[in-house]
């Protein structure tokens, strides 16, 4: 999966919460310094499969909860057609060796979350490539028990 991030790009996550009685969740972002990738290293893209590059402005980040219950056909998906925001989750500064974490947010069992993460800056690049390899990386969501 990958997630890229600019001044005029911005990504929609969605996630099913299948679990019964864990329907407290919190998005997590977490950029481990290992895993930073140089563009000038011709020897790393063998590594490109599982890394992340900041560039310019990344000090305003936002993510926001979107109105979609639904899985969302990304063929359709534009800025014109996205659905509308819900409400703000959380903002913050991208940095390496650093975890961000939403407030939290209820997260019914069996439903889905849909999510809009983009900089605020112009002059900003995210670019996150993760695979299912430990640690976790990325950006992800977190449930915790709601009994």
């Amino acid at each position: 999966m990958s997630s890229r991030l600019t001044g005029f790009i911005s990504t929609v996550l969605q996630f099913r919460t299948r679990d019964y009685g864990m329907e407290w969740c919190k998005l997590k972002l977490v950029l481990p310094g290992d895993a930073q990738f140089d563009p000038n290293n011709p020897h790393n893209e063998p590594e490109r499969e599982r890394n992340w590059f900041l560039e310019g402005d990344t000090s305003d980040l936002e993510v926001w909860e979107l109105e979609s219950s639904q899985w969302i056909d990304p063929r359709y998906l534009s800025y014109n057609t996205r659905p509308k925001r819900r409400g703000h989750l959380f903002s913050f500064r991208v940095q390496p060796n650093t975890t961000h974490v939403s407030r939290e947010v209820r997260c019914p069992a069996d439903k889905i979350g849909t999510f809009e993460i983009f900089c605020v800056s112009p002059n900003c690049r995210v670019d996150i490539w993760q695979n299912k390899l430990q640690p976790p990386m990325g950006l992800f969501l977190e449930q915790r028990s709601s009994l």
